[in-house]
């Protein structure tokens, strides 16, 4: 008997060691990708614009943002965790190799390499938004 509970551990040991090795996604990022499969929303590879006074980031978590045009909207997704959507302390130069076009994997927000973007509409980027928020943490919007 204890040749076999030496056999498993000695089996088993190695299996267990990689499943804890692997990093698991976070909930918050497997929603939106989820999101992103269901809304079977289209991946652009750069957004024109006119000026940059009009763009305004929402972080969903640190891998994902919405970002807002003066008309259109975009679901922009890192290449990495972008800790500076969050870090108000310590603000990155971005990176634009156009002055009227941001494109994926080439230029930053914040100083982070956005690897996809996709464009939503208005409906979208509120629901995207509220991805994760459990019920009462929603943003109160008041109208007058």
């Amino acid at each position: 008997m204890r040749k076999s509970n030496f056999f498993f551990a000695v089996c088993l040991t190695p299996l267990a060691l990689q499943a804890c090795s692997t990093p698991q996604p976070r909930a918050e990022t497997e929603a939106v990708r989820d999101y992103i499969a269901a809304a079977e929303l289209e991946e652009t590879d750069q957004i024109r614009y006119r000026t940059m006074s009009n763009f305004e980031h929402r972080p969903i978590n640190e891998e994902f943002a919405v970002l807002a045009t003066h008309d259109e909207h975009y679901l922009l997704e890192f290449r990495r965790r972008c800790f500076a959507l969050y870090d108000t302390t310590f603000i990155t130069p971005d990176v634009r190799r156009d002055s009227n076009t941001l494109r994926a994997g080439f230029d930053t927000i914040r100083g982070c390499v956005m690897e996809k973007i996709y464009p939503i509409d208005e409906a979208q980027a509120l629901e995207l938004g509220q991805l994760g928020d459990a019920p009462g943490d929603e943003d109160v919007v008041v109208h007058p």
